[in-house]
């Protein structure tokens, strides 16, 4: 198994925005991905300032900061997610229609060997993944088979572990 190195979250709100500064802060090369312009630009603020407070706290220095800001960029349209992306990660909002659309998306613009994860807290994962292999143009089986439970503040928590 090939090393996450390339993230993608789709969904730059309060809880998407939130995975991906931890994400960036932990090295990995982000995506942060919305549907327009102004939800990437809301997601990078939310960002910004949660850092700009850490450096005043010092929690973070300057250089660290930037360092995760360098890390982050923004992807307009989830079929702009890059092919190469190791792990996406879903956080938009609980409904089931949507999700199963972003995966459907998902699912023909990433690679084969993309790991698709939802970050739902009230909806079946096993639900959106039958859903998705249903609807795959690359697989029969289901491709999102992970659910990820981050709690808010997702900039504050451990986010994840992985292992082989």
């Amino acid at each position: 198994m090939k090393a996450v190195e390339n993230v993608a979250i789709v969904g730059a709100g309060n809880m998407g925005s939130g995975i991906a500064q931890k994400s960036a802060q932990e090295a990995f090369n982000v995506q942060m991905v919305d549907r327009e312009e102004q939800y990437v630009a809301r997601g990078r603020s939310i960002i910004e300032n949660f850092l700009s407070e850490a450096i005043e706290r010092r929690i973070f220095s300057q250089a660290e900061v930037d360092a995760t800001l360098n890390r982050i960029t923004g992807v307009i349209g989830v079929e702009n997610t890059a092919v190469d992306t190791d792990l996406v990660i879903e956080a938009v909002f609980e409904d089931f229609d949507i999700k199963t659309a972003v995966f459907s998306t998902l699912d023909e613009v990433c690679g084969e060997d993309t790991i698709l994860a939802s970050n739902t807290s009230s909806l079946s994962v096993n639900a959106l993944a039958a859903m998705n292999a249903a609807r795959s143009v690359k697989t029969s089986s289901p491709r999102c088979r992970l659910s990820i439970a981050v709690m808010s503040s997702a900039g504050l928590s451990t986010l994840l572990t992985f292992s082989a």
